[in-house]
């Protein structure tokens, strides 16, 4: 491979891991030991999840009792 190539290889990988740097929010450690980054979609789909499946808690009609 040619020092152009490689140069230009360097390049675009570079770019990509900036590229997902940016749209990570944070980072999460795998079984492995490995950083999955944690994106804004992963975010958003996590609480959609939790809106769908949400249950109201049932009130114990204790409500406004103090101690």
């Amino acid at each position: 491979m040619s020092l152009h190539a490689r140069k230009m290889n360097h390049s675009r990988d570079v770019a990509t891991q900036a590229s997902a740097q940016q749209e990570a929010v944070g980072y999460m450690i795998d079984e492995q030991g490995r950083e999955i980054p944690i994106t804004e979609q992963m975010i958003q789909r996590a609480c959609a999840t939790l809106h769908e499946n949400w249950i109201p808690p049932i009130p114990s009609g204790r409500a406004g009792v103090h101690r």
